[in-house]
C-alpha cells in the first residue's frame, strides 16, 4: 500500500489558507484604474426590442513583469524631479487633516493610470524620495511622468489615505478613489477637494471607470458620475439587484453593472443612470451562464469582449472568452482561456487586440481575440495581488513592482525597467 502524501496535503492545505475569500476576489478584481484615449474612443448605446447594447471603453490595472525570456531588463537610472511642496492649510479641506504615514512604513504605489495624452499618473501611500529630510511629506502623493516613467514629478497631497483607484480625463482632470471617499482636482493634482461616496458597507468595493470623459463610480448598490474633475453625483435611478460587483464604464452616458449571485445580472443604461434595463447574459451559451464573476470591457469601433467564469479556487479558474462584434447583441464564444489565475480583467484596444490580467495571474495579449500570449510573469500571482498594469495602446504599457516600473512599446516582447521615485 502506497504511503500516503502528507508533505502534498499539507501544501494544498497551507494554499487553501492563502486563498481570499471570493468576496474579497470579487471586490478586487475591479479595484483597478481606468483610461480612455482621447476622442478617438466613442461610446455607442443601441436600443432594440428593449434590450440596450453597449460599446466604447478602455481600462488598466496592474501587472509585474520580466523580460521575454523570464530575465527583468537592465535598469534604467531616471532622474527623479524634486518633490512638490506639501499643501498649505488652506488648500487643505477645513477639518481635515492630511494624513501622516507611521514611520518607517514602506512607500508603495497604490493606484496608477495613463491620462488620454499618455502622462501617467501615479497614487502613493507614503514618504517619497528625500523624505529623511526635516518637514518631508509622508502622506498620500500623486506622481507624474511624460516619457513612460523614466522621470517623475510629485505633483499634490490627497486629503486623506491613498486610494486604490486612479482616473484621469486629462492631465489636468483627476480622480483618487478608495475606502468610500473621491478625491477629485482640476489642476493636474496639485490641488484636492475630497467627498465621500453614499450608499455601502464597510467590506463593499468601491469600483470605477473612465469613458469618454465621464468617471463612473460605484458601491454599494448606488452608481454616480463626475466630469471635469468635479465631484461625483449620484445618477438620477440606481439599478436594481442590489449590491454591484461589477462596473462596465462603456461611454459618457453609457454604463452597466453587475448585480446578484444567482443569477446575476446585468443592468445597462444609455442615459447617464436615468434609467437601468436587464440585458441578454452575454455567457447564455457558455458552461458559466449568469456567473457573478462575468466581466465586460468594450472596444473603439463597437466590439464588446467578456469573460464567463466559474467560482474561483486554490489559484485556479475555469474561464472563457465571448466576444460581440455588434455592440452586445450577440456574441461568439472564442474558447476557453488559461485555468491557472484569475485573469478576468480585459483591457480590449480595438475589436483583435487586447491585454488581460488579474489576481494571480500573468498579464496576456491577444491580437486575434482567440490565441493568447504570456507577454510577463508577474511575481504576485502567487500571493494573490492584482498586477498593477496600465494600457496605453495595443503595443505600450506599464505595470508596477516592488517600487519598480516595467514598460514596453512593442506588445511585451521586451520590458525596460524604471525604479520610482520611492524612500
Amino acid at each position: 500500500m502506497p504511503e500516503p502524501d502528507f508533505a502534498g496535503l499539507r501544501d494544498r492545505l497551507e494554499e487553501e489558507v492563502r486563498q481570499p475569500s471570493f468576496v474579497t476576489i470579487r471586490a478586487r478584481r475591479r479595484r483597478r484604474t481606468a483610461w480612455t484615449v482621447g476622442a478617438a474612443l466613442t461610446a455607442l448605446v443601441v436600443v432594440l426590442g428593449g434590450t440596450v447594447s453597449a460599446a466604447a471603453l478602455l481600462s488598466p490595472a496592474r501587472t509585474p513583469v520580466t523580460g521575454p525570456q523570464g530575465t527583468p531588463s537592465p535598469a534604467v537610472s531616471p532622474t527623479p524631479s524634486a518633490p512638490a511642496t506639501p499643501p498649505t492649510a488652506a488648500s487643505a479641506p477645513a477639518g481635515s487633516p492630511p494624513a501622516v504615514v507611521p514611520p518607517g512604513s514602506p512607500a508603495a504605489v497604490t493606484a496608477m493610470t495613463a491620462a488620454p495624452s499618455g502622462v501617467l499618473f501615479a497614487a502613493t501611500n507614503g514618504c517619497l524620495s528625500g523624505c529623511s529630510a526635516a518637514g518631508a511629506h509622508t502622506g498620500a502623493a500623486v506622481l507624474r511622468s511624460r516619457d513612460l516613467g523614466r522621470n517623475w514629478t510629485t505633483v499634490g497631497y490627497p486629503d486623506g489615505p491613498a486610494g486604490t483607484i486612479l482616473l484621469a480625463a486629462s492631465d489636468a482632470q483627476l480622480w483618487l478613489i478608495g475606502d468610500a471617499a473621491v478625491n477629485s482636482s482640476t489642476d493636474g493634482g496639485r490641488t484636492w477637494r475630497s467627498a465621500m461616496l453614499g450608499g455601502g458597507d464597510a467590506g463593499d468595493g468601491d469600483y470605477a471607470e473612465m469613458a469618454g470623459g465621464t468617471a463612473w463610480i460605484a458601491r454599494g448598490s448606488s452608481v454616480a458620475v463626475a466630469t471635469g474633475g468635479g465631484q461625483p453625483v449620484a445618477t438620477g435611478a440606481q439599478p436594481p439587484g442590489g449590491t454591484i460587483d461589477a462596473l462596465a464604464a462603456l461611454g459618457a452616458d453609457n454604463a452597466a453593472v453587475l448585480t446578484g449571485d444567482s443569477p446575476a445580472t446585468w443592468y445597462l443604461t444609455g442615459d447617464r443612470g436615468g434609467h437601468w434595463s436587464a440585458m441578454d447574459d452575454p455567457c447564455a451559451g457558455t458552461a458559466y451562464p449568469h456567473s457573478p464573476f462575468e466581466t465586460l470591457s468594450a472596444a473603439p469601433g463597437g466590439s464588446v469582449w467578456g469573460t464567463c467564469a466559474a467560482p474561483p479556487a486554490s489559484g485556479r479558474q475555469l474561464k472563457q472568452l465571448v466576444v460581440s462584434a455588434d455592440g452586445g447583441r450577440t456574441w461568439k464564444s472564442r474558447g476557453a482561456l488559461e485555468p491557472d489565475g484569475y485573469g478576468t480583467h480585459l483591457m480590449p484596444v480595438s475589436s483583435t487586440v487586447a491585454w488581460r490580467t488579474g489576481p494571480r495571474a500573468d498579464l496576456y495579449r491577444t491580437t486575434d481575440a482567440a490565441h493568447w500570449t504570456r507577454v510577463a510573469v508577474t511575481g504576485d500571482a502567487a500571493g494573490g495581488a492584482d498586477p498593477m498594469f496600465v494600457a496605453i495602446d495595443g503595443r505600450t504599457g506599464v505595470y508596477v513592482e516592488q517600487g519598480t516600473l516595467y514598460a514596453t512599446e512593442d506588445g511585451g516582447q521586451s520590458w525596460r525597467q524604471r525604479p520610482l521615485p520611492l524612500g
